[in-house]
């Protein structure tokens, strides 16, 4: 699956609680960003769902000095300043819907650099 954004309508029909099923069926699990088990140097997949569109992105660490750092859903889809289009810490209420068995190492400074 292509790694980006999802439009989730087919004539004006919103297939999301598909796309749903079908991200359970490859091990994804609804989560806040909060709740996500990942450490510094460690992302894991992700998925947005909302609003009839699915967003990927990834669940990670974000440093912002080397005493401060911060858990986020950044998605890959990029603003035009470059950040994430798609941002939710760790007070959203949001789910995000990750697979645990995706985890990758990274790098600390760097998490989302590899996409």
């Amino acid at each position: 699956m292509k790694r980006g954004r999802h439009d989730l309508h087919v004539d004006a029909e919103d297939l999301s609680p598909l796309f749903l099923a079908a991200l359970r069926l490859e091990g994804f699990e609804a989560a806040r960003v909060r709740d996500v088990e990942v450490g510094p140097g460690e992302r894991v997949p992700a998925f947005l769902v909302r609003d009839g569109r699915a967003d990927f992105g990834w669940v990670f660490w974000e440093k912002s000095t080397p005493e401060r750092s911060r858990k986020l859903f950044g998605s890959v889809v990029r603003n035009a300043k470059g950040d994430w289009e798609i941002q939710l810490g760790t007070g959203s209420r949001e789910p995000v819907h990750v697979q645990p068995g995706g985890r990758m190492a990274t790098d600390p400074d760097r998490p989302s650099s590899l996409g």
